[in-house]
């Protein structure tokens, strides 16, 4: 009654009605009622009944067949229109990510009294029953010596594939999960499922010793005992520790106390230690000053703007010479060709993580790639390193 694209037929049908259930008494066609029927008498018995004939039922299955034919065109633009208002709401909640609209550990997508703040509530309430129906999984992203063309690691990459939606993006459920507290409960998930299948991996010559890193957020670095729940799963899977690599973004402030208690842990249980987006926040030495760090990834901006930026270039050959000197492992992401490759070599960085070599992978494809030969490009020359490769 509420809806206006259903007002027309709901003022239409009933006229429509009552003129063919006048036309059928006047012709003849269905006898007149002549019995006083209850109202909740079921469709079809009721119109034999008040008409003592079995033409009255058949008149109530046109009548049906006709008020369905009339409000359909109409069920049809309102589901259109539900559709579109959806898609709407729904790339407005996409871009809230990258919209500014954060909060100091994230998006803040709950607190809106906007449709895009009631499809957040309805995207977070989901996302726990998502968990039970195994709806969320584990792509792993190869990360390769571009020496020797040799698989060293992975990252462990979180999907989530909504039976409505389809494939929501990571930054939007993260930022769910951060906002309706969630996100300890997903990241368990993943250290566990990394876990297993670094177990399988171990099984099988020349996987296993691939190295899983897992993101561990700054709302789960609030919890103390999280070092100690991620190592009881590698007892639990017989992984080496070695073999799980906690990986914290860089640009994220962990200032807090528990923070670094949590890191410090980390490496008491001897998990290998990442620095993600390295070399554009406020504490990237202050990481390597007080962590056992064992890889920096380089800041995607700085990455991807080796070819058109000499700051750019000036910067990588600095950390990478900064990694040599201090034994950590340097990885770029984000490489998608061969020219960005070869002038991240140029400057000191060999191990790749981006499309040139492979995008994230299924568990089973990911295994394949591990096990293939892949590019690689040799030692750097002396001389090239000798010289000035900012220029």
């Amino acid at each position: 009654v509420l809806n206006p694209v259903f007002l027309a037929p709901f003022i239409l049908v009933p006229l429509v009605l009552t003129a063919v259930a006048y036309i059928a008494n006047v012709t003849g066609l269905v006898p007149v009622t002549i019995n006083d029927v209850a109202w909740n008498v079921p469709i079809l018995l009721s119109g034999y009944l008040a008409t003592n004939s079995i033409a009255g039922s058949i008149l109530q299955v046109v009548c049906l067949a006709i008020s369905t034919v009339i409000y359909l065109p109409f069920v049809s633009l309102d589901n259109w229109l539900k559709a579109a208002q959806f898609d709407r709401t729904y790339k407005k909640l996409v871009q809230v990510p990258s919209s500014g609209e954060l909060a100091e550990l994230g998006p803040r997508f709950l607190g809106g009294t906007d449709t895009v703040g009631s499809l957040a509530r309805f995207l977070a309430q989901d996302m726990e029953r998502g968990l039970e129906m195994r709806e969320f999984y584990l792509e792993y992203q190869p990360q390769v010596d571009s020496r020797t063309g040799r698989v060293y690691g992975v990252e462990a990459l979180l999907r989530w594939r909504h039976p409505q939606i389809g494939m929501v993006p990571p930054p939007v459920f993260i930022g769910l999960a951060e906002d309706s507290g969630l996100i300890k409960t997903l990241g368990l998930f993943v250290a566990e499922e990394a876990c297993r299948q670094a177990a399988e991996w171990q099984k099988i010559p020349g996987a296993e010793k691939v190295v899983i890193s897992i993101n561990v957020s700054a709302r789960q670095l609030d919890d103390l005992e999280l070092p100690d729940k991620i190592f009881a799963m590698t007892q639990k899977y017989e992984v080496p520790v070695q073999n799980i690599k906690v990986e914290v973004t860089e640009s994220t402030a962990i200032g807090g106390h528990d923070g670094h208690k949590v890191l410090t842990k980390f490496s008491q249980h001897g998990f290998k230690l990442a620095i993600d987006d390295f070399g554009m926040g406020h504490t990237s030495l202050s990481y390597l000053r007080e962590f056992e760090v064992s890889s920096l990834k380089l800041d995607s901006i700085i990455s991807r703007d080796v070819l058109v930026s000499r700051s750019s270039r000036e910067i990588v050959y600095t950390i990478a010479d900064l990694c040599r000197n201090l034994g950590i492992e340097l990885i770029a992401e984000f490489v998608e060709d061969e020219a960005h490759l070869l002038k991240l070599r140029e400057l000191g960085c060999y191990n790749i993580q981006g499309y040139f070599y492979s995008k994230p992978l299924l568990p089973e494809d990911c295994l394949l790639f591990i096990l293939d030969q892949h590019p690689s490009y040799g030692e750097v020359e002396e001389e090239i390193r000798n010289k000035s490769v900012c220029s």
